[in-house]
């Protein structure tokens, strides 16, 4: 019985079953091709976004640094500075806003 099973596996009944096997390797194989080129493309874009991520974090840095020179400037003239305070009270009130939250108020 094991011998008729592993002939069985080995060779197709007719012409037709192994043409049609032949077409199904094909497409396994163009499919593994491109399931290759996908991952490929996958990977690009990956790293393509982290680049993108990258730069709108140096361009927002830059801003910033911007910012604080500007308001060093600024803080010349005036008896405190206000970025530092904006920050402060920005974040008291985000405290504030998540305790709310937190507790359903």
């Amino acid at each position: 019985m094991k011998n008729a099973l592993k002939t069985n596996l080995r060779m197709p009944h007719s012409y037709e079953e192994g043409v049609k096997v032949g077409e199904l390797e094909t497409e396994l194989v163009e499919l593994n091709a491109n399931n290759a080129k996908l991952q490929c493309s996958h990977n690009e874009l990956v790293e393509y976004k982290l680049i993108l991520q990258k730069f709108l974090w140096m361009i927002d840095a830059t801003l910033v640094v911007q910012d604080l020179k500007r308001n060093q400037y600024d803080a010349k003239r005036l008896p405190m500075i206000t970025f530092g305070y904006s920050i402060c009270s920005s974040m008291v009130l985000l405290q504030k806003v998540v305790s709310k939250q937190k507790w359903g108020m």
